[in-house]
């Protein structure tokens, strides 16, 4: 792949989960208190979101930074997107 595929796929990755968690949001906001009991499954919906949203592969801060850097060609500088990814 080249940089610019690689940085719009991260792109891309980084603003589905972003896109998911504003659904997730949406969605309890509209569900009322009860969803927020822990057995309830929009609860563990919202917390799984929440957890993949810290992982460092979604953290959005260096994956805009290499994504810009990427697709004005200013060459990658993170391992994680030297290294390319599954095609």
């Amino acid at each position: 792949m080249t940089e610019e595929e690689k940085a719009q796929y991260r792109l891309s990755f980084a603003l589905s989960g972003e896109a998911s968690a504003q659904a997730v949001t949406m969605i309890m906001a509209g569900s009322g208190g009860s969803a927020h009991r822990l057995a309830h499954p929009l609860q563990r919906i919202q917390r799984d979101v929440s957890v993949l949203l810290n992982h460092p592969t979604l953290a959005t801060d260096p994956i805009l930074e290499q994504a810009g850097r990427g697709l004005l060609g200013l060459g990658l500088t993170l391992a994680s997107f030297q290294q390319g990814t599954a095609t």
